[in-house]
């Protein structure tokens, strides 16, 4: 193989992986998925901030962790366990 094929190999490998494979380089993974066709559920990243901290505070009001029911129940199985 000469120097002129090599050439020519490693250019139509640079063309196929330059026309074939998305750029996924700084992309949250939603963003990726999004690039294959998926379903994205949140779009976290073209939300304003207000938007952000809406969804935050729907997190954390939604974190079993930290309502105070989870709380009790938590400190009834400790209880529990130390009867048991």
């Amino acid at each position: 193989m000469n120097a002129h094929s090599k050439r020519e190999i490693w250019l139509n490998n640079l063309l196929v992986v330059y026309l074939f494979f998305p750029e996924t380089a700084r992309l949250s993974l939603e963003e990726i998925a999004k690039n294959f066709g998926d379903e994205v559920a949140v779009h976290v990243n073209d939300a304003t901030e207000e938007e952000k901290m809406k969804l935050d505070k729907a997190l954390e009001d939604a974190d079993p962790t930290k309502s105070d029911q989870a709380s009790q129940e938590v400190k009834e199985l400790e209880v529990g366990k130390q009867e048991a």
